[in-house]
Formats: C-alpha cells, structure tokens, sequence
C-alpha cells in the first residue's frame, strides 16, 4: 500500500519527470515511464475525486458550525 508522494513533470526534452516516495526509514526515486504513469494515473483519480476549493471551505465551514 502506497501513502503519500510527490510527482515532478520537468520541463526539458530529455528529463521525463520523477515520483518521490518517503517511507519511515528510506525514499524512493522512480524514473521509469510506466511507474510515472502509473503515479500519474493515481493522481488524476485523486485529482477527480477532490472537492473544489469552493466546496472544500463549505464543507469544513459546516463541519466547524456542527461541533460547536
């Protein structure tokens, strides 16, 4: 099961990009084009499923207003 990581998109032809992974005791750097896509491909159903800003500080305006 994988938790957080980061993905970088680097903008020169010859660098493709890069996923970061931080465990409790190492990191991981992974450069190869079907682990950036497979990253890339988590992140858009992430992305997806994200409430929109808007929407983010109703939700969190409300939860406050309830336990109060």
């Amino acid at each position: 099961m994988v938790g957080s990581f980061s993905l970088y998109a680097f903008p020169a032809e010859d660098e493709t990009g890069a996923v970061y992974i931080e465990t409790l005791d190492s990191a991981l750097i992974l450069e190869k084009p079907h682990d950036l896509a497979a990253y890339g491909d988590a992140f858009d159903h992430i992305r997806a499923a994200a409430l929109s800003p808007r929407d983010s500080r109703d939700l969190l305006e409300a939860l406050a207003t309830d336990t109060i």
